[in-house]
């Protein structure tokens, strides 16, 4: 080799201690790609759409005492428990990936007690039932505070079913399970869960129609048959998690709001 050695290029050598001068161009690198990698992880993670405020409270049972009900899926009317759910319906599901028709039907139209998980998001809530047979039972009105204070032989009527007509809707929204999109995952709606959401809804998971608006906030409206009936399962699967458009009726039944559809009018967009 010629020429002077205080001008040769740096050249590194495994055995060697590296150059000075490549040292300092490769912890240039090692800073710059660390920077750019932070820059592109936080844009990432901003654009993700937000996964919601729902709640899954599993491991902290929640006891609820009220009337049970099939309005259209199983739920219960609170009349005694957590203060914020008194004089509302809580939607039933069971663990896993079912719902809870056999464990309730049984039940409908009875008073009694459910424990289990509460699932809550923008004030709609769900009750995961814990196993075994006493999560669901029916309860003696005279074992109830409120009404065993009335000083009457006589029990309680269950609350009126009455359903209250909104009227015709034409909603676009999406097809969900509402297990998961209320608080069980996150997220738990959208295509990277359009697999999850069609195992819950076959498992008979009670189908909800979720309406967001531009600023984030939304709607979830009880899909029902267009008779107030549970909805044909098979025929709303393959629309779970898509963008769709769907011609109904909004009522009010048991204090649920209901989307009654006729799922041949699901429309993709």
């Amino acid at each position: 080799m010629s020429g002077d050695p205080e001008r040769r290029a740096p050249f590194y050598i495994g055995y060697l201690p590296m150059p000075p001068a490549l040292r300092a161009f490769a912890l240039w690198i090692a800073a710059g790609a660390m920077l750019l990698g932070g820059v592109v992880a936080f844009l990432f993670a901003v654009a993700q759409r937000d996964p919601g405020t729902g709640v899954w409270e599993a491991g902290v049972p929640t006891e609820l005492i009220g009337w049970f009900v099939l309005a259209p899926y199983p739920a219960i009317e609170v009349v005694e428990g957590p203060e914020a759910l008194v004089g509302r319906t809580v939607v039933i599901v069971s663990q896993g990936k079912m719902g809870a028709q056999d464990r309730i039907a049984p039940l409908a139209g009875q008073l009694g007690r459910a424990r289990g998980a509460l699932i809550a998001r923008g004030g709609i809530a769900l009750l995961e039932l814990e196993g075994g047979l006493g999560a669901a039972e029916e309860v003696a009105w005279t074992a109830v505070p409120m009404y065993a204070v009335r000083g009457t032989a006589a029990p309680p009527n269950p609350p009126d079913a009455f359903a209250e007509e909104l009227g015709p809707r034409t909603l676009q929204g999406e097809i969900i399970d509402s297990k998961c999109a209320l608080g069980v995952m996150k997220p738990g709606t959208g295509k990277a869960h359009k697999d999850c959401a069609a195992l819950c809804l076959f498992g008979g998971v009670p189908p909800m129609f979720l309406v967001r608006d531009g600023k984030g906030h939304f709607d979830a409206y009880v899909i029902a048959g267009a008779d107030g009936g549970p909805v044909d399962r098979a025929a709303i699967l393959p629309y779970a998690a898509d963008p769709v458009e769907v011609a109904g009726t909004l009522a009010r039944a048991h204090g649920l709001v209901v989307f009654r559809i006729d799922p041949a009018a699901i429309r993709r967009l």
